[in-house]
């Protein structure tokens, strides 16, 4: 590994290649269980739940929900396994932004229609019961995990407003390209993964952007040393998180054509299944998710976040 790697912490430093990021210290106390149970109270999908103070106040507004679908490591029905998965940085996001975190966990698979209709209807709970933002849903997955990730979002179109598929690209055969045309997503892969090859991703990408009437890119061969990045120029947090690319990497650009498209892809020459999982620690990518909802902004909104972006690239620096 280069010292440029092992020295840098952002978006694309490889800090988590041992173990998933902020593996050591999630704390069970932080959750509260929130599991399906069937009518004979047993349990049939565990999961547990972050609820941040703030959904907890009379006549407070909804509060946004992230979900994090782990890897087969988290793979279980004890309803822990999957809390060591969930990064650190992440909870004290959901903390910072006074969100929901949901950490769901499956015996099998996240491609399952049974499983993903269970997930659902605890996400419809934490809406109907606990004061979560339909409007404001958002999807983090990791290897097995992303397959869910790609899934989900073309089986309940339109229901999240952003999400963050990492290191893996094989959704359910179901999977409808044209449905995730208008969701913003930003994904991450390595081209060297051998347990999600980057060709997977690249297939799937390639049908999204054609579904969009986007031009295929022209993807780097497998002994290129650069990065590869997709991402829109006409939108300041895509400038803002590809600026940070270049920042940890040599980087070859692809820019989309359609002014509004919110859809990036950025592909790690080296580093393996886990090195782009440090996405979950990077502050821009929360800046990013967080600044989109499925309901449509006013006008004067979208020029605060607009100025809001701007400020980020110029100013904040990785953590």
């Amino acid at each position: 590994m280069s010292q440029r790697y092992s020295l840098l912490i952002g978006l694309f430093a490889l800090i988590t290649v041992c173990c998933p990021a902020g593996a050591r210290a999630i704390n069970v106390d932080d959750f509260i269980d929130f599991s399906l149970r069937d009518a004979n109270n047993q349990v049939v999908l565990p999961g547990r739940l972050f609820v941040p103070p703030e959904a907890m106040v009379p006549n407070a507004a909804p509060r946004p929900l992230i979900m994090n679908l782990p890897g087969s490591g988290g793979n279980g029905t004890d309803n822990l396994a999957q809390l060591p998965l969930v990064s650190n940085f992440m909870l004290a996001e959901a903390k910072l932004r006074g969100a929901f975190l949901y950490a769901p966990q499956t015996a099998s698979n996240w491609t399952s229609a049974t499983v993903t209709d269970e997930v659902m209807a605890m996400i419809d709970r934490a809406i109907n019961s606990l004061n979560a933002d339909t409007h404001r849903l958002y999807i983090f997955g990791y290897s097995l995990g992303s397959f869910g990730t790609w899934t989900m979002l073309s089986r309940y179109e339109g229901r999240f407003a952003a999400a963050v598929p990492i290191s893996g690209g094989s959704p359910a055969a179901d999977f409808v390209p044209a449905r995730l045309v208008d969701t913003p997503v930003f994904a991450l892969q390595a081209r060297d993964d051998d347990a999600a090859p980057a060709t997977a991703t690249r297939g799937l990408i390639s049908s999204i952007l054609a579904a969009a009437g986007q031009p295929a890119p022209t993807y780097p061969s497998s002994s290129d040393s650069k990065d590869f990045m997709i991402s829109n120029p006409n939108l300041p947090l895509n400038v803002s998180l590809t600026a940070q690319a270049h920042q940890f990497g040599n980087v070859t650009d692809y820019f989309l054509s359609d002014p509004q498209m919110d859809f990036m892809y950025f592909e790690r020459a080296t580093g393996g299944h886990s090195s782009v999982l440090s996405a979950v620690n990077s502050p821009l990518v929360y800046d990013w998710m967080f600044a989109h909802t499925t309901t449509v902004p006013e006008p004067t909104t979208i020029a605060v976040l607009a100025q809001i972006a701007m400020l980020i690239l110029f100013r904040r620096r990785p953590r």
